[in-house]
């Protein structure tokens, strides 16, 4: 749910660079920064620090990168 660990660091220092994107699997709850950039927020705060969402998100809820179903054509692990 983007809420601790080294993924903050990288989204903080990537988010508004128009040229990357994030990719979210599984489920988001409410009022997380997942949700949030699932949702396409266009402003969130990070550490604290408003950070404008300039990246693309592609959301797939179902889909875990765990799981061996075909849920992601062209991948396979």
């Amino acid at each position: 749910m983007r809420e601790a660990g080294r993924i903050l660091h990288h989204l903080r220092n990537n988010i508004e660079d128009g040229r990357n994107t994030v990719l979210i699997t599984g489920f988001q709850a409410e009022n997380t920064l997942g949700r949030k950039l699932a949702d396409n927020w266009t402003e969130v705060r990070i550490f604290g620090e408003p950070k404008r969402v300039r990246r693309w998100t592609v959301y797939r809820p179902g889909a875990a990168m765990g799981t061996r179903t075909n849920c992601w054509p062209g991948w396979s692990p």
